[in-house]
């Protein structure tokens, strides 16, 4: 009984060591066959640009830039393979002689419009002098025709009536002087109340004399003498009434000749600042510079392409 009991513990033993090894070699067997995994939290990234292709590179937009003035170059800023940005400064042209025909075309605009003003004086003082002129003219004439008319009976009796007040005049200072003289010899008056006396005395004498020869030429009509001088006073005015007409023809001349000279300078003037901002190329785009035809010192014919730029893809 003992013995039996003795053969199955060994068995049983054994039975366990067998089950044992069985499950170690089940756990070596997972353990291979497995790999490491890493875990990482999802997110936004970006993917690379940059490739390293074959191909050949052309320009998807190509522009030809050329000088809109001619010239001569005097740098030039973009070569075959440089990157330029619109409106960057490709080339300039030696602005020299464009500026001096700025120069020339300013310094007549000055001048000229110097003579425009004189010219707009010299109307001014020619028409002042017509109206002067005009008045000789009407006073001369009006002088002529009363010495042609000869006087009238009006300004006949007003000068008889000058005549005879003078004369009262005269008498009455001729009996005061004499009357004076008599009470200075008798020490009555002065002498300077005397003096006086005869001082007006010889004033009416002097009135009288004056209105009988007025009377006179009045009665007697004018000279052949003072018509003539009349009639060349006539013909005087009239020269000079023709001389300031003369003189604002002239006059208007000058100025329509400087303004039509100023007007070209500004034409001239406007011309030569045009060429000198054309004397400047830009690029018309943002790229490459593929072609240059023309290196400094060389003459730029205007509208011949220079340069030839693109925008590159391959």
């Amino acid at each position: 009984m003992k013995r039996k009991e003795i053969r199955i513990m060994i068995a049983g033993v054994a039975l366990a060591l067998v089950a044992s090894g069985c499950s170690s070699a089940s756990e070596n067997s997972v353990t291979e066959a497995s790999h490491p995994v890493k875990i990482e939290k999802l997110a936004m990234k970006p993917l690379a640009n940059d490739f390293n292709l074959a191909g050949t590179l052309q320009a998807s937009n190509e522009a030809n830039v050329s000088f809109e003035a001619d010239g001569r170059i005097l740098n030039t800023m973009g070569e075959v393979g440089d990157s330029v940005e619109k409106g960057s400064v490709l080339a300039k042209l030696d602005t020299s002689a464009y500026q001096l025909q700025l120069d020339r075309a300013k310094a007549t605009m000055e001048k000229a419009k110097a003579g425009v003003s004189q010219a707009e004086a010299t109307v001014q003082s020619a028409q002042a002098g017509i109206h002067s002129s005009q008045s000789q003219v009407n006073a001369a004439q009006s002088k002529l025709q009363e010495l042609n008319n000869g006087a009238k009976k009006q300004e006949i009796a007003q000068s008889q009536n000058a005549v005879t007040v003078a004369t009262n005049n005269y008498n009455k200072k001729k009996a005061d002087a004499a009357r004076s003289q008599s009470l200075f010899q008798a020490g009555a008056v002065s002498l300077t109340e005397n003096e006086n006396a005869q001082l007006e005395l010889a004033n009416a004498q002097k009135s009288l004399s004056d209105a009988q020869e007025k009377l006179s030429l009045l009665l007697a009509g004018a000279s052949q003498e003072e018509r003539a001088q009349a009639s060349a006073g006539v013909d005087q005015a009239r020269a000079g009434l023709e001389s300031a007409r003369a003189t604002i023809q002239q006059g208007l001349a000058s100025k329509a000749q400087a303004q039509a000279t100023y007007e070209d300078a500004l034409a001239a003037y406007e011309q030569s600042s045009l060429s000198l901002k054309k004397a400047t190329l830009t690029s018309p785009i943002t790229g490459v510079v593929i072609e240059k035809r023309y290196l400094m010192a060389n003459w730029a014919p205007a509208g011949v392409r220079h340069l030839l730029s693109g925008i590159s893809r391959l």
